[in-house]
């Protein structure tokens, strides 16, 4: 095992399309699935507005984390992002501006 760069991370995060959120909701540790995108520095993620990332993620630490694992030749890699989540509905021009986002698997 060894540590990896900013930079390694960085690349790695930007690799992959599903990682998870952690954070602490008024009734404990959740962690929540999610697609994601990365854009500039930040990791963007779309939700319902009624889910539990847009009701208790605001203001919050999160710590979101993405990994692969090779299991044939037994080797893999994590990457663990922290920071505080802001909620935002975008508009348009915003979105198109982005370039890539979340593309969600559910309907709706």
């Amino acid at each position: 095992m060894h540590e990896l760069d900013a930079a390694q991370c960085e690349q790695l995060l930007r690799s992959q399309r599903i990682g998870r959120v952690c954070f602490v909701a008024p009734h404990g540790v959740e962690v929540v699935p999610v697609n994601y995108a990365v854009h500039e520095d930040a990791v963007l993620v779309r939700t319902a507005s009624d889910g539990l990332l847009a009701r208790f993620a605001h203001g919050t630490h999160l710590v979101f984390e993405v990994d692969a694992v090779d299991h044939e030749r037994w080797s893999g890699w994590s990457v663990v992002a922290r920071g505080v989540g802001e909620v935002r509905e975008l508009d348009v021009t915003e979105v198109r501006s982005i370039g890539t986002r979340p593309r969600p698997w559910a309907d709706g």
